[in-house]
Formats: structure tokens, C-alpha cells, sequence
């Protein structure tokens, strides 16, 4: 493989990953939510998601999300099974109160292959291809010592809508499931 193979892998991996948090953006403004992004970016954290009532200045539920794309899922048994790196799957493990401020969760955005399908403009709207789900990853690593990646398993039924985003955002685990 050429350099230039490497360099056009790497640029379509950026421009995928841009993508995917884009379509974050978008079904966070169709719930009504605040997205921002911090700079430097926290390790593994890619988007923080912020629910403010209206009157409420200070009553704020929010997440943090570590998003990921994919072109290529392998499915089975009604789960997309995904393989992490080290680094960014411990970034999602850990219990709020204890090593993590709030909730983190992975967001698997799956997009397809060719990026001119990404977004497709139609005569009055905008679709966004393919779906994004979710995983919580919090609590106990499950990561043995010494490896370097882990599959982990997101359910197919963890679709990352705009209500399904609100729950998460406002610690609802009763209107996610």
C-alpha cells in the first residue's frame, strides 16, 4: 500500500468521523438539546449533550458521548459487534459519582459505504443515511489486562432517536428501554 492509499484511509476516516457527529447534532437539535464540544477534547469524549428546562438556568441534565462510525456492521443475535481500542472503551467505563462527573455513552453511528450517500437532498428534506444506536459501557471494565482492543456488543434495539437521546441525556433509563 502506497502513502497516498494511507493518506486518502485516513482523510475518509476523518470526513466519516465528522459525519457522525454530525447526524449527533442533528437528532440532538430535533430533541431540543445543547451540544457542544470541548477543546482539547476530554479523552474518548467526543460530544457533551445538555438538556436545559426552559426558565431553568441552573436545572441541567446532560451526557457525554464518545462517537464512532462504522460503514461495516457484524450483527448477530440482534447485536452490532464492534471492536474498541483500549483507550477509548475504558474512557466509557466507571461509575457516575465515583470516576466519571456524568453519564458517557458510545454512539455507533453506521454509514454507508460510499459518502455521496451520506445526506441525499430531496425536494423538501434531508435524509441522513443509515442509523446511529447506543451503548452504555459504564461500570466495571471488562477489559482483561494486557489486551489492546475488546468487541463489545450494542443492541440492535438501541436506536439513538431524538426521545431515546432525551432520555439518555436526562438519566430516564425507564423511557430508553
Amino acid at each position: 500500500m502506497s502513502l497516498s492509499d494511507n493518506s486518502a484511509r485516513g482523510h475518509h476516516s476523518r470526513l466519516q468521523g465528522n459525519y457522525g457527529e454530525a447526524y449527533m447534532r442533528v437528532i440532538a437539535a430535533s430533541a431540543g438539546l445543547r451540544v457542544s464540544k470541548e477543546e482539547p477534547e476530554p479523552e474518548g469524549i467526543d460530544l457533551l449533550i445538555t438538556r436545559v428546562l426552559p426558565g431553568e438556568h441552573r436545572a441541567r441534565a446532560r451526557a457525554e458521548f464518545q462517537v464512532k462510525t462504522t460503514s461495516s456492521i457484524a450483527t448477530n443475535g440482534g447485536h452490532i459487534r464492534y471492536v474498541m481500542r483500549r483507550a477509548d472503551y475504558l474512557s466509557l467505563t466507571g461509575t457516575v459519582g465515583v470516576e466519571l462527573d456524568i453519564p458517557r455513552y458510545l454512539a455507533l453511528v453506521v454509514v454507508p459505504p460510499e459518502m455521496d450517500q451520506w445526506a441525499v437532498i430531496g425536494e423538501d428534506c434531508l435524509t441522513l443515511h443509515r442509523h446511529a444506536y447506543f451503548a452504555d459501557l459504564m461500570g466495571p471494565s471488562q477489559l482483561e489486562d494486557g489486551k489492546q482492543s475488546l468487541t463489545v456488543s450494542v443492541p440492535c434495539t438501541n436506536l439513538l432517536t431524538p426521545a431515546t437521546l432525551l432520555a439518555l441525556v436526562s438519566d430516564d433509563s425507564e423511557e430508553v428501554a
